[in-house]
């Protein structure tokens, strides 16, 4: 059996005569690729290439071109392939948060895949020998309440908005970019972490009461009212901990990674037309 190590790549330009070499460069396979042992992990191996390809694929904007910011994820993205560790991952991830939502906010049409929650637990879990830390972040539950409470206040608010023109809660475009930003000084972090938090949960807290009093004014009225899983201080002091363990820089990437993906039944945040009709409960 042949087994390919990386793909090499020649870009040639054509002088008249001839053809010259201006680059040569490769491209390894990625270690998060694992050889899978059994049927299942074939179908998860598969399912995460199909999700990879097509995020990479649909980099562009709704006129099916590439600018700047495309190119720069590519690059990023590229440097993952073949790294031997995370760190140009979450670069990617990070950037492609804020390209997901600005995205999806300039062209409701614009069909924009997010990362899926699974594909990410399947490629850390790949990757634990090398990045231990990372799977010990991702298994923490107060890490996994405060990436949600993010997702629930971007990504969600933005489908719904897209969905039926309306949501009751505030789309926080900024919030991943904000916050790693903030990453590079821990105790920065932590009093951003905390003030998003707290606001979340003041937003959640309005809207039940105004739910309250409107099923006591009108108890027979129907309900476009949507909820969203709260946190408490234990979830804020588990994130903490972690930050002081393994630093703030990667809690803070792996929460914009996290929070940005979709967990669900579909990897793909719809166009307008075509979103689902489901509302989510706590």
């Amino acid at each position: 059996t042949s087994l390919a190590t990386e793909f090499s790549v020649s870009f040639y330009k054509d002088m008249g005569s001839a053809h010259a070499t201006m680059n040569l460069s490769t491209i390894g396979l990625p270690i998060w690729l694992s050889a899978p042992e059994t049927p299942e992990k074939v179908e998860e191996a598969m399912a995460l290439l199909d999700e990879h390809i097509s995020i990479v694929r649909g980099l562009h904007n709704s006129k099916g071109e590439e600018g700047a910011e495309e190119y720069a994820l590519l690059r990023d993205y590229r440097d993952f392939l073949s790294a031997n560790d995370l760190h140009p991952f979450w670069q990617f991830t990070t950037a492609y948060s804020s390209y997901l939502m600005s995205s999806l906010a300039k062209d409701p049409q614009h069909h924009v895949r997010q990362l899926s929650y699974t594909g990410l637990e399947y490629l850390l879990m790949n990757m634990q020998d090398k990045n231990p830390e990372a799977v010990a972040i991702l298994n923490d539950v107060g890490f996994q309440r405060v990436a949600n409470a993010i997702r629930y206040a971007t990504i969600m608010p933005l489908s719904w908005l897209r969905q039926d023109s309306r949501t009751d809660y505030e789309v926080r475009y900024g919030l991943g970019r904000n916050l790693m930003r903030k990453a590079h000084y821990g105790k920065e972090f932590t009093a951003a972490l905390a003030e998003f938090l707290f606001l979340y949960n003041e937003e959640n807290s309005l809207e039940e009461e105004k739910e309250a009093r409107r099923k006591r004014n009108n108890p027979n009225s129907s309900s476009t009212y949507r909820s969203r899983p709260g946190t408490t201080e234990e979830d804020f002091n588990s994130v903490v901990n972690l930050t002081n363990k393994y630093g703030s820089e990667l809690v803070g990437a792996m929460l914009v990674a996290c929070g940005y993906s979709y967990k669900g039944t579909s990897n793909n945040v719809q166009p307008k037309d075509q979103a689902p009709a489901t509302t989510p409960t706590k």
